[in-house]
């Protein structure tokens, strides 16, 4: 659940940092199922919504903030968004490796599988 909190909560705050909204860098909180289960479709939703509002230029709109250590940085959105996909690759390879560990079969997760279903 920590991991899974942490991939959660990491696209909500990466989302604030692409809208210039406050985010408060907290993305290591354990979450409880239920809420981890809201907050991917509230980030299912939000980041939807702000991709359809992005025209094909504003890909590559620089991007200020602020990472946990309080560094400021500055990336464009394609930049940002290619790091959201990696980011999530990584560690939904640490919760399949976890399951397996634990006795349990992972869901298959990886995108061309998706595609194919």
């Amino acid at each position: 659940m920590k991991i899974l909190s942490h991939l959660l909560l990491s696209e909500n705050i990466w989302l604030q940092r692409l809208k210039s909204e406050k985010y408060d860098n907290k993305f290591w909180t354990e979450l409880p199922f239920e809420d981890c289960r809201e907050l991917s479709e509230e980030n299912k939703l939000n980041i939807n919504t702000y991709l359809n509002s992005l025209s094909e230029t504003d890909f590559n709109n620089v991007v200020k903030y602020t990472n946990s250590k309080g560094i400021e940085y500055t990336n464009t959105i394609v930049e940002i968004l290619t790091h959201l996909s990696h980011h999530s690759s990584y560690h939904r390879g640490q919760i399949a490796k976890e399951m397996r560990r634990l006795g349990k079969e992972p869901v298959y997760t990886d995108y061309i599988v998706y595609l194919r279903k």
